[in-house]
């Protein structure tokens, strides 16, 4: 990899930016588009207004279904776009209809074909989804770092439906190698197989996810991209309309090959310039298993057949860094599969298909299957591999096998790879135990940091000093503070001794009795600080036993419930069981001297729930015995199945927040974690389901009565209800 200094290459150049962006509407009743299409529209205005060397044109291809609606919805667009400056009168609002609607992948090719037969020489095309909002400044940021003939990576926020931030790894890679790879280009003209390994290792631009970053491209870029790409389709397949009506679902794997072009320069802003938004209604959400079976691998296979086809103006290196890619795509898109089948477990029944489906190495044995023309295999293939004629060409096999060779893998230092005389499958195999391997020991520092929060969380939640703990510590100091003032005032007697006679001896003498009076303080501050350990020790040792203590009565109050809908009377010696002993050391107030003083609100809230808890084994015992009906005693059990689920909920969110109390809403957010709710279905160990019913998995029925009693336990909440306080 050659780099070069940064030049500002559109210093003093009139430039314009188109903005793209492909409008899909579904009409359905309850869609956000015109909102979320607003804040779109307001966030390109708002760049529009900070870009100063030219005018910032949105282009709009609008890809939404042509009936009856699509005039109403065409002027709602204008009068958006209106309100916030955009408009074709004024030359800023360029609005194309489709002619193949609803397939974003024909709409994605079309817009950029649309810009290069408008776009001068210095104009530059930045994407934007309807959906997604332009961060403040991002326009004139990437134009800053734009090469005359190259690309710009720039990284994002992601979004989720409760306003989150869902960033992978909160944006760090990202952030981190944009930022380098704004000051030092990477000139690909200059790279050699004979550069130093070093400056020609590509691994952190395309580490993982990296190509996934949103690119600018400048008119030279885009149009070396499209003419390449339409000149191999129309060369190789049937046509570009015929292969996109193959293959609707837009994915940008394609679009590395300009990356590798030797006449291409990359650059990245060190800035974020997009914000992308993960909603109920996006198609990430809402996955088609035929997108990953079929046309993500249509996509990966084509870029390999392109990049072979335009070997010529590749890197020299290109083989190795287009194995990698393709390998790391294959892994993300299996532990998307992964994801997709544990959230179906998780009660998530939209991944019903993935669940049925799909397995390890599913995309990847697809992927092999393909690139070979092996169509044998499970009937539910045979469509597979009749959609495959647009995929595959003449020489799709042999440059597959070419790309995952022995030869090829071994080049790739960061895999630690020799192999010999293995096919393409098993070549393939091992390039993705090692990437998956190498991205783990990347990230191994997070693992650490985790591990060691789970060690604390388990043997210490309090990691402050106990008072004598302090004071054995400051002792120490002292001592050896003193001793080094005895030996020093001994020396100097020692040097001085006929002028200090008379006094040395008693003054010595007196400093010795002081030191040994030190070292027998020290000594019983030393057996008070044990004994403050020993209470700490004590003390979250039975925190412990607390939280096993409330699985425990969970389980058996669910169980209760659960025989209580075939008849059976419940006993109150089960709920009089439900309470925690009032001479366990957590309701001493002792621990007070001892814990961090912080952590004292904490510490008495924590006795709240105890004793809450203790009024509701008595509420309930007392209740069981009373004239109820079977109906009353039910709702009664459910709300204290609830109650216990929050008790449950306050402990575990203690465990893993350095013993911090939650508050309601740090409590109300901590529960919605999936990974908790997991943990809460596995209470309901009776609920099995019905095994008549394919889709009436017992895991599923948990996690209905997980969120059931979270209802119940929510609307407690809001009523802020009081514990009802007997006298016995």
């Amino acid at each position: 990899m050659a780099l070069q200094n940064i030049g500002s290459s559109y210093s003093g150049i009139k430039a314009d930016v188109y903005v793209l962006t492909r409008i899909y509407n579904s009409y359905t009743v309850g869609s956000k588009f015109e909102e979320r299409f607003s804040k779109a529209a307001a966030s390109v205005s708002e760049n529009a207004k900070l870009y100063k060397d030219g005018t910032v044109i949105w282009m709009l291809y609008d890809d939404s279904p042509k009936d009856e609606r699509q005039k109403k919805h065409e002027n709602k667009l204008m009068k958006t776009c209106s309100s916030y400056g955009f408009s074709q009168e004024k030359g800023n609002l360029i609005y194309i209809q489709s002619e193949m609607p609803g397939n974003s992948a024909y709409a994605s090719f079309c817009i950029r074909k649309q810009f290069l037969s408008i776009a001068k020489e210095n104009d530059i095309a930045v994407s934007l989804d309807q959906d997604d909002e332009l961060r403040p400044g991002a326009i004139k940021s990437i134009v800053e770092n734009m090469p005359k003939n190259g690309v710009v990576l720039s990284s994002f926020t992601v979004i989720d439906d409760g306003g989150k931030d869902i960033t992978g790894d909160g944006g760090k890679i990202q952030k981190k190698l944009t930022k380098y790879i704004s000051k030092h280009r990477i000139d690909n003209s200059t790279a050699s197989k004979k550069d130093d390994s070093k400056k020609n290792n590509l691994k952190d631009i395309f580490y993982a996810s990296s190509i996934g970053w949103t690119k600018s491209y400048s008119r030279f870029a885009m149009e070396k991209n499209m003419e390449a790409l339409e000149g191999f389709l129309n060369e190789k397949r049937v046509s570009v309309i015929d292969y996109y009506s193959k293959h609707p679902a837009y994915e940008d794997f394609v679009d590395f090959y300009i990356l590798l072009r030797s006449d291409i320069t990359i650059s990245a802003t060190p800035d974020v310039t997009h914000t992308y938004y993960k909603h109920k209604e996006a198609i990430t959400t809402n996955p088609d298993i035929d997108s990953f079976k079929l046309h993500r691998t249509a996509m990966l296979l084509t870029l390999i057949d392109l990049c072979y086809k335009e070997a010529d103006n590749l890197r020299p290196d290109f083989k190795q860094l287009l194995m990698r890619f393709v390998t790391i795509k294959v892994v993300d898109i299996e532990r998307i599969l992964a994801d997709y089948r544990k959230d179906f477990n998780d009660g998530d029944n939209r991944y019903y298909t993935f669940a049925e489906d799909t397995h390890d190495d599913y995309f990847l044995r697809k992927l092999y299957r393909l690139s070979q023309g092996d169509n044998r295999g499970k009937e539910q293939d045979k469509e597979l591999f009749e959609n495959a004629e647009p995929i595959r060409c003449d020489k799709t096999k042999d440059n597959f096998d070419d790309l995952f060779s022995c030869e090829n893998i071994n080049s790739i230092k960061v895999y630690h790879a020799e192999m010999k005389a293995a096919d393409s499958r098993h070549v393939l195999q091992k390039a993705f135990i090692e990437e998956n391997k190498f991205r783990t020991e990347e990230l191994c520092w997070l693992k650490r940091i985790w591990e060691k929060e789970k060690q604390d969380d388990k043997l210490n939640y309090d990691n402050k000093l106990t008072p004598n703990q302090t004071r054995y510590r400051v002792m120490w100091v002292g001592l050896i503070l003193w001793f080094l003032l005895i030996v020093g005032f001994a020396l100097w007697a020692y040097v001085f001794k006929k002028d200090t006679e008379n006094f040395v001896t008693p003054i010595l003498a007196l400093m010795a009795t002081v030191l040994a009076f030190l070292l027998n303080e020290q000594s019983k501050v030393h057996l008070l600080a044990r004994e403050e350990v020993s209470k700490k020790i004590l003390y979250f040792s039975e925190f412990e036993d607390l939280k096993r203590h409330l699985e425990a009565n969970l389980k058996v109050m669910i169980e209760i419930r659960k025989q209580m809908e075939k008849g059976k009377v419940p006993a109150d010696i089960h709920f009089t069981n439900l309470s925690w002993p009032q001479t366990s050391c957590l309701f001493s107030d002792d621990i007070t001297d001892i814990i961090d003083k912080k952590k004292v609100d904490d510490f008495a809230r924590l006795k709240v729930n105890l004793r809450n808890i203790q009024n509701s084994s008595l509420w309930l015992s007392k209740y069981v015995r009373e004239p109820h009906t079977n109906e009353e005693i039910c709702k009664a059990i459910d709300w204290e199945i609830a109650r216990h689920i929050g008790y449950l909920m306050n402990i575990h969110y203690m465990q893993n927040n350095n013993f911090s109390f939650p508050s309601q809403n740090e409590l109300d957010f901590y529960i919605r974690e999936k990974h908790l709710k997991n943990y809460l279905a596995g209470m309901f160990m009776s609920y099995h389901g019905d095994d008549k019913d394919k889709d009436g998995r017992c895991q599923i029925l948990r996690m209905k009565m997980v969120n059931h009693y979270l209802d119940i336990y929510y609307d407690d909440r809001r009523e802020r209800r009081n514990v009802i306080l007997y006298n016995l």
